[in-house]
């Protein structure tokens, strides 16, 4: 009731109403969400979502890739940032890079990371961009994609989960991490 009276926002919103409704307005820091689905069942628009959000809201963000690339990444924000068809974008680029210019100029910015491989490094990269960038809100794709310590595939992903978790904890920020 303290932290509430301070007048700080103790939570974060995912940018999903429904979703932000059903776990009480949002997710707190230092907490770490799993979203799980099939492939191709749009978790990683989902995460993106979440991180456009984030940023919309003046919070730094970190994407760490291990399924797309930083061109696919960018791809996927300049579908969201404009309404322009992908086929148009050469013969309107300057309407594309107007409708980018508005899009993310009142944002925080989102920084992407691809190809950590390991837990260990992707805690290496996390901790880099809290310290020096302020992140607040980090987003892993995915978690089955991230080597970890152990004799097997079920302790080398509670390796990871353990991992993302305690710098979640460590670090006061909220982990979204993707399954399938």
């Amino acid at each position: 009731l303290d932290y509430l009276n301070s007048g700080k926002d103790m939570l974060v919103e995912l940018g999903i109403a429904d979703v932000d409704y059903a776990v009480g307005g949002g997710v707190a820091f230092g907490e770490m969400v799993v979203i799980a689905a099939r492939p191709s069942h749009g978790k990683s628009a989902v995460a993106l979502q979440c991180l456009d959000t984030s940023t919309r809201n003046g919070m730094n963000c970190l994407l760490i890739s291990e399924e797309m690339s930083s061109l696919a990444i960018g791809k996927r924000a300049i579908q969201f940032a404009s309404d322009t068809p992908e086929e148009h974008w050469k013969t309107s680029l300057s309407e594309v890079t107007r409708d980018l210019s508005s899009h993310f100029e009142k944002r925080a910015k989102c920084f992407v990371a691809e190809g950590c491989r390991t837990s260990d490094r992707i805690s290496e990269v996390v901790d880099y961009a809290v310290t020096n960038h302020g992140v607040r809100v980090v987003a892993v794709d995915y978690a089955q994609l991230i080597q970890s310590k152990g004799s097997n595939r079920y302790e080398q992903i509670t390796n990871t989960s353990v991992a993302l978790r305690q710098l979640a904890n460590a670090h006061d920020i909220v982990v979204i991490v993707l399954a399938q």
